[in-house]
């Protein structure tokens, strides 16, 4: 299975430049709020400058209507959407053209319970700590020292729609 690169958070077009060169498979830039908030004028140039590079818009309160027009007038090539999005969502959103990533976020093993049903609608789910206070794109990580425990052999890896791809958990507290 290939690694595919997103760098995401993309506030100026010298960075945007910089992870293409940098051989990135993606970009993101953030409508969900925060310090990397990007108005739609700064997206479309980011687009510009990623020179054909798939770039991603992040989500959290916009409706889909909101998220199909973003998208159209920046050029950007899909949704990840955090927050309380559906699968109807989700379907809308790919009907219309757009590579959709729905994000999980967890605060324990027991929430992988959820993962089928968050892959239906999406082409990719990603999956991210649950914290406070924070929509999503904290650049965060797990604080646990093993991996959270898979909920059976269809949910131990990435899942889309199309089936889960078998992965290891990565190990960076050794063996």
């Amino acid at each position: 299975m290939a690694v595919e690169v997103k760098i995401c958070g993309i506030t100026r077009v010298e960075d945007a430049a910089a992870a293409v060169a940098a051989g990135a498979d993606w970009l993101g830039v953030v409508f969900a709020g925060g310090p990397r908030l990007v108005d739609a004028a700064r997206a479309g140039l980011i687009v510009e400058a990623a020179g054909g590079r798939p770039v991603m818009g992040v989500f959290a309160t916009q409706s889909t209507d909101e998220i199909l027009h973003l998208c159209d007038r920046c050029g950007l090539a899909g949704a990840q959407l955090h927050g309380d999005y559906t699968t109807d969502d989700a379907l809308g959103l790919s009907a219309n053209g757009l590579t959709v990533w729905r994000v999980m976020r967890l605060a324990g093993a027991d929430d992988l319970a959820g993962l089928p049903s968050m892959a239906a609608g999406a082409d990719a789910v990603l999956v991210e700590p649950r914290l406070r206070n924070v929509q999503g794109g904290a650049a965060s990580h797990f604080r646990s020292r093993s991996p959270p425990t898979p909920v059976d052999d269809s949910t131990d890896g990435w899942c889309s729609p199309a089936g889960c791809a078998r992965t290891r958990w990565p190990k960076p507290w050794g063996s």
